[in-house]
């Protein structure tokens, strides 16, 4: 009965984990068409363009259903296709906005 209990438990635990890395990116993420300059944000999307890599920065493009947005990073250049989950600041230039990343990470779900 011990085993049972404690096999039952460790399936519940792995299956809240497996849950909670699934849907963390969707709870936390700000949607691209709602981004407003100087705010902080993580954004859920999908690399759609790689632009350029140079000497640790790189610039790509990320989207998700409502829209698309350029970040500028110090870091590798993440495949085009991937999905990555990014956490930085909304900066503008002459009316374009993009984000400056503090992290990307490539999130596999």
């Amino acid at each position: 009965m011990r085993k049972t209990s404690l096999a039952a438990g460790l399936i519940i635990l792995v299956l809240v984990v497996v849950i909670g890395y699934a849907t963390y990116p969707y709870i936390v993420s700000t949607k691209i068409d709602q981004l407003r300059d100087g705010a902080t944000v993580y954004v859920y999307g999908q690399v759609t363009q790689s632009r350029f890599a140079l000497a640790n920065s790189s610039v790509f493009q990320v989207s998700d259903s409502t829209g698309s947005v350029y970040v500028a990073w110090d870091g590798a250049l993440p495949s085009t296709g991937a999905q990555v989950l990014i956490h930085g600041q909304v900066e503008s230039i002459l009316g374009a906005t993009y984000i400056k990343a503090d992290s990307v990470t490539v999130w596999y779900f």
